[in-house]
């Protein structure tokens, strides 16, 4: 039997962040079992949510919250501002690396045109040489008859 894939919902995409949001604000204040036991929920499940892993619900964000001592909007606030670090963070290492694909190549098929080129310079050399060989030959042969 196949594993139904979850359905991606809209704040999903926030769910790391406010994990890593709420085991930060948790740290300071209590343990793990403290505050799995105030908002009414096991600690591997606080755990999950905080390590990103686990779904958070709307009405969990906002038990969560309440027990932490701040208001959900700080939270999405500050989860919002971290995606974006993590985005100017990305997107800054794709174009360096883009940047190195794109001079490496350049670099590449620099030295494949030189390695032609020096071929070439090379098979002319031999083809002139031999050319020549055969003209003295045509010629000396000629001069003899």
């Amino acid at each position: 039997m196949k594993a139904r894939k979850r359905r991606e919902r809209p704040e999903d995409f926030l769910t790391p962040y406010l994990g890593r949001i709420f085991f930060r604000l948790r740290k300071k204040l209590m343990t793990q079992e403290e505050l799995a036991a105030k908002i009414g929920i096991h600690p591997t499940t606080l755990g999950k949510i905080e390590a990103g892993e686990g779904r958070v619900r709307p009405d969990l964000a906002a038990s969560i919250c309440t027990a932490l001592g701040v208001s959900p909007e700080e939270i999405v606030a500050e989860a919002i501002e971290d995606l974006k670090k993590d985005y100017r963070m990305k997107s800054a290492k794709e174009r360096k690396e883009s940047q190195a694909l794109e001079t490496d190549p350049l670099r590449v098929l620099e030295d494949k045109i030189r390695e032609i080129h020096d071929e070439r310079i090379r098979v002319d050399r031999e083809l002139r040489e031999s050319v020549f060989a055969w003209a003295r030959e045509v010629i000396t042969g000629a001069k003899k008859e």
